[in-house]
């Protein structure tokens, strides 16, 4: 059996711990909401991060182009970046699943072997989280110059009202 084919087989239990994980790292009872509803609509940052785990253990199931998960990648980057969590807060979500991965396949791939798999896996999870902190930058730096644009909009209107 290969790597692909134990990671398909556990995935229901790898998403459900690495999502696990992830809501770990909220206040406990953010935690506790973020697990238990996971509705687009009365948990929107839930779903996010439910959807966005789903499509990047696609891709990586498949190695496939990062430019397919793109969008639920950046989505989950945004709220982490308006939540002004730290770079590596934020991209450190990525490397959880190096975790579970372990965790649940562990045994298997000591018993069959598997370990270079395993390393390829885990080279295809650093490029999720290299490509990861690429888009959790351009979002800080976006929310950045909001922020600056706003604070000039602000004084260039008391200057405005100074000399009028």
């Amino acid at each position: 059996m290969s790597i692909n084919e134990l990671l398909l087989q556990h995935k229901p239990g790898i998403l459900r711990e690495w999502f696990g994980r992830i809501a770990d790292g909220y206040p406990a009872e953010t935690a506790s909401f973020l697990k238990k509803q996971q509705n687009q609509f009365s948990n929107p940052v839930g779903h996010a991060f439910a959807e966005g785990t789903a499509a990047l253990f696609q891709v990586l199931l498949e190695d496939g182009d990062l430019k397919t998960v793109e969008q639920p990648l950046e989505l989950m980057l945004k709220i982490r970046a308006v939540q002004e969590v730290s770079a590596s807060e934020a991209v450190g979500v990525i490397y959880l699943l190096k975790e579970v991965v372990r965790q649940e396949l562990g045994e298997a791939i000591r018993q069959q072997g598997l370990w270079d798999e395993l390393i390829k896996v885990e080279s295809r999870i650093d490029r999720l989280a290299l490509a990861a902190f690429d888009m959790f930058m351009a979002s800080r730096e976006k929310i950045y110059e909001i922020r600056a644009n706003a604070v000039k909009r602000r004084y260039s209107k008391l200057t405005e009202k100074d000399s009028g």
